[in-house]
């Protein structure tokens, strides 16, 4: 495994910067539902579709958890798994409980982008999507029957900002879905300005397909404490070593309403907005 392609620079990852650690907390639901509906701001409106989200296997569920206790344990305090500091604590970073990992399939928006403050505005930007993915899994590159996943961990990668799982997908599934997003997407566009429809170009200026197969696990609140700790940790073969060889998994190809940072929202009917047959 190659090393941390990082040697300084350490920072806050954005996707986590003004959020109240206690809307990550999972032993402070009470309040992380204060928070959230007590804030004055409008909540984040990111648009991912996602695969293995909520389907991935017991098998990796185990090893996981090794995984990021052995991470937190060069963190003073963490929110998420193996969360490592009480409701009042400032952690250093956010490490994903095991059913929130998954492995994007596009963005369609970003959580970082500024929020319609019309409801009509968001539903539609929401049907848009749903219709974007509903008419991909048409074309004919989008893989047929049920879909499974193959996926083989590459490389445990540590970022300035995050750190995620590498993945070699050996299904080719995602590799074939991109595509016909992508196209649908663009074959759309010109559509969806008449008769008071969005404008992608403004509305979906984030939408975004990733080139690799990963899942992000860890998200930095600030610069860590003690950053030579956990390159030397990264910079090593014993986190990779920690996963199986290969995990088998539905690839449950969802599109996601995320109101909450790092997919740590529940997979119910206002957050599950689409998924492929």
């Amino acid at each position: 495994m190659s090393p941390p392609s990082t040697s300084e620079g350490f920072a806050g990852d954005p996707y986590l910067a003004g959020v109240d650690p206690t809307a990550l907390r999972g032993g402070c639901y009470e309040r992380r539902q204060r928070v959230i509906e007590g804030t004055s701001e409008q909540p984040p409106f990111g648009l991912p579709l996602v695969a293995a989200w909520r389907s991935l296997p017991p098998s990796l569920e185990s090893a996981y958890a090794a995984l990021a206790k052995r991470v937190a344990s060069c963190l003073q305090s963490t929110t998420g798994q193996a969360d490592g500091g009480s409701c009042n604590s400032e952690p250093e970073a956010h490490i994903y409980p095991f059913e929130d990992l998954h492995v994007t399939v596009v963005t369609f928006r970003n959580s970082l982008d500024p929020v319609p403050a019309d409801s009509k505005r968001k539903d539609a930007v929401k049907r848009f999507c749903i219709d974007v993915a509903e008419e991909s899994t048409k074309r004919e590159g989008w893989p047929k029957g049920k879909i499974v996943l193959r996926l083989r961990p590459k490389e445990i990668h540590l970022g300035t900002k995050n750190a995620f799982i590498l993945w070699e997908e050996m299904s080719g599934a995602i590799e074939a879905m991109r595509p016909c997003l992508r196209e649908e997407m663009e074959a759309r566009k010109c559509a969806a300005r008449g008769d008071g429809g969005i404008d992608p170009s403004t509305e979906l200026s984030s939408f975004f397909v990733p080139t690799i197969a990963h899942s992000t696990f860890l998200r930095f609140y600030k610069r860590p404490s003690d950053p030579a700790r956990l390159k030397e940790l990264f910079g090593g073969s014993d986190l990779l070593d920690m996963l199986p060889g290969e995990v088998v998994v539905d690839a449950n190809a969802t599109l996601v309403y995320e109101d909450t940072p790092c997919m740590h929202i529940p997979p119910d009917d206002t957050h599950i907005l689409w998924r492929a047959d």
